[in-house]
């Protein structure tokens, strides 16, 4: 029985491991979330997002709910889905679990854009950019999904981060 959820039963699996083995075959975008507000500001590496709906702007990010920048984005409200561009992967590795900094300590790290209103905080570089305020969140198993409804939108020239096989990738393209 799964005791963070026990209505989401997993026949079949015996750990939780196999799934994240079988996980980490799938080629995934790569992506910086941040928060900021009345809680403080803070950013991690994400790679569980999703675009919802076009009409209203909808996306989705998935971030384990223990987590710091879990709590401050359920306090602040907003947050920041940053598409890290193919050459950011020091970036990911910054804002990821692995960094020697407490995730606090990271935001100062990077450069960050406000647009001047201090309402929209993105991510200098990245190859797409959605600043979001939360309109729904919702607790599924360790990860609490955040609905974002997208504020302002920017897209650059770059190509994406790709995560694969527990490595950075580029696209290839056919």
């Amino acid at each position: 029985m799964n005791p963070l959820a026990p209505e989401l039963e997993t026949p079949g699996l015996e750990t939780p491991e196999q799934f994240v083995a079988a996980m980490a075959h799938a080629a995934t975008g790569v992506s910086v979330v941040a928060t900021w507000g009345p809680a403080g500001r803070i950013a991690r590496t994400v790679s569980a997002f999703a675009s919802i709906s076009a009409e209203p702007p909808i996306v989705m990010v998935s971030v384990k709910d223990t987590s710091p920048l879990s709590l401050h984005i359920q306090k602040n409200g907003v947050f920041s889905l940053n598409i890290l561009a193919g050459d950011q992967h020091p970036v990911a590795n910054l804002f990821g679990r692995s960094s020697p900094l407490p995730a606090g300590q990271v935001f100062s790290q990077a450069e960050w854009t406000d647009n001047g209103s201090g309402r929209h905080v993105c991510l200098k570089g990245a190859a797409a950019a959605f600043s979001c305020r939360v309109s729904q969140s919702l607790l599924m198993g360790t990860h609490r999904l955040f609905f974002g409804l997208v504020e302002q939108a920017a897209a650059g020239t770059a190509e994406a981060l790709i995560y694969h096989a527990r490595d950075y990738a580029r696209p290839t393209r056919f």
